[in-house]
């Protein structure tokens, strides 16, 4: 059973477009709930990553699933990376600020390390130095063998380490989850646990997906329309007093329930929302491509309206020239097939 999931890929356009204007402070500063939006990509994660192997591959090793997790993660971070290494480094050569140098002063050759190696988002070093929003992808690829093993796991014992993150969720001041690089108590990091928390509902999600309380209830137009524009009007409106700390209802309640009307292809809402498909396609570039051009933007003095331009219209050549061609040529050199996840 093979499903495009047109409206799970528009929605992940929307949401790409939701962390840009949240960084370029549109509508007032924090105003719009970008932290959320990168949330709802790890739980889209769980999910499609459940999809797959559950579904089409359930025979996969772990190697195998962490190779094409390198394949899909890795060649677009590593361009990104270069990329705003050059741009900063010409900076400083044009005594031009686009960062704060003292920033990369500090243990500077580890955190050089660390994004080669796809660290950067594990907290060992506070704050993001180069390209700032890949601590996302840093998580989700050290949180691959967790997905694995979650996926895998008999369903009779997977509920238990679910009842017991949620207990996590709900004892963690959502109200500050951006601060993603910060460690509780000195040990938890707070990106580490957004990632579990976010991949195992996507994994969750799943298995709702796959059940007959699925089937008879997530297909009311009405009440799917309703929970897309609660959401949206949510993640929109962050900094009004009435929706004050409403980040965690988004992130447990209405990010969730709105996936799973979107999972459904039938859906009038799914195939209005999987209009934005080509959105959802090169979400990925856009949230890496963003910040470089943030940095061209400073340097050149653009309006907000180029920038969102140059973002969208650069991730398109990225997606095409540079993410999709290395990942098929290393699916080719590692895996014998031109085919990535």
């Amino acid at each position: 059973m093979n499903h495009s999931f047109r409206g799970l890929d528009g929605l992940r356009g929307l949401l790409a477009l939701v962390v840009v204007f949240s960084h370029l402070s549109l509508f007032g500063s924090g105003s719009i709930a970008g932290g959320i939006a990168v949330d709802a990509f790890f739980i889209l994660s769980g999910f499609v990553l459940s999809y797959k192997y559950v579904n089409r591959t359930p025979g996969i090793s772990l190697h195998d699933f962490m190779v094409k997790r390198f394949i899909r993660l890795y060649p677009l971070h590593i361009f990104t990376f270069l990329l705003v290494s050059l741009l900063i480094i010409w900076s400083i050569f044009n005594n031009i600020k686009i960062v704060d140098i003292n920033d990369y002063k500090s243990q500077g050759l580890f955190k050089f390390f660390q994004n080669i190696f796809l660290m950067q988002g594990l907290g060992f070093t506070a704050p993001l130095t180069y390209n700032g929003p890949s601590w996302s992808v840093s998580i989700e690829f050290w949180l691959a063998p967790f997905v694995f093993y979650l996926m895998h796991y008999k369903y009779k014992y997977r509920y238990i380490p679910l009842l017991y993150l949620l207990c996590i969720l709900l004892g963690v001041n959502y109200s500050n989850h951006d601060n993603h690089y910060l460690n509780l108590y000195g040990i938890f990091n707070v990106g580490l646990i957004r990632g579990i928390i976010g991949l195992t509902l996507g994994v969750y999600l799943y298995d709702i997906y796959s059940s007959n309380f699925y089937k008879n209830f997530f297909k009311n137009q009405y009440l799917g329309l309703l929970i897309f524009i609660l959401t949206f009007i949510s993640l929109f409106i962050k900094n009004n007093a009435l929706f004050d700390d409403f980040d965690l209802i988004i992130f447990i309640f209405l990010l969730p329930i709105l996936i799973l009307f979107l999972s459904n292809d039938n859906l009038l809402l799914s195939k209005v929302v999987g209009k934005f498909q080509f959105l959802g396609r090169m979400s990925y570039s856009i949230y890496l491509i963003q910040l470089p051009i943030f940095y061209i933007a400073m340097i050149f003095n653009l309006s907000t309206f180029i920038i969102i331009f140059l973002i969208i219209f650069s991730a398109y050549f990225v997606d095409i020239y540079i993410d999709r061609y290395f990942q098929n040529l290393l699916n080719i050199r590692l895996l014998g097939r031109n085919t990535a996840l």
